[in-house]
């Protein structure tokens, strides 16, 4: 398989940049499979999906998945436990050839999972990971759910209106 593995290191280093140098080859009509268990990251989702929706260049069709297996031409978000790995979530998009995405899967380790906190924790992380699995990479502003806020802020749209 001559995959790249090229976005692990979007969410496993610090970049400061805003947009990614990848980019799915149309984002109009993305599948999401969803193979969540629990209904705080259900909820979770289906927020962060609804507020990237409202880029005028991003839709979605969410459907069941089962695992966390990964998909092409989708992608995956699913919950795993393992107390071993030292990540709590992230997410992986890899290439065929580049600049396009060929797919990507949001993990979320629920073995580091505080399920005490507030809703709008969650709702930060898997809006944060499906950021980065459109090709967003981090950033420092604080009304972004790339850097410190809780929900894509205009910023983030004028970076996907870039990308796409």
């Amino acid at each position: 398989m001559k995959l790249l593995l090229a976005a692990i290191i979007l969410a496993l280093t610090a970049t400061t940049a805003s947009a990614s140098t990848l980019e799915w080859h149309s984002a109009k009509r993305l599948t999401v499979y969803d193979s969540t268990s629990s209904a705080i990251y259900g909820q979770a989702l289906d927020k962060a999906l609804a507020d990237w929706g409202a880029s005028p260049v991003i839709g979605f069709i969410e459907k069941d998945g089962s695992g966390c297996n990964a998909t092409d031409r989708a992608i995956g978000v699913c919950e795993f436990s393992n107390p071993d790995l030292p990540l709590y979530n992230w997410t992986m998009i890899w290439s065929r050839r580049l600049p396009w995405i060929a797919g990507a899967q949001v993990m979320l380790n629920t073995y580091t999972t505080d399920w005490t906190l507030p809703q709008q924790v969650y709702d930060r992380t898997l809006c944060h990971e499906v950021g980065h699995a459109l090709g967003l990479g981090h950033n420092t502003r604080a009304t972004s759910c790339m850097g410190n806020g809780y929900a894509p802020d205009a910023q983030d749209f004028a970076d996907l209106e870039a990308l796409y």
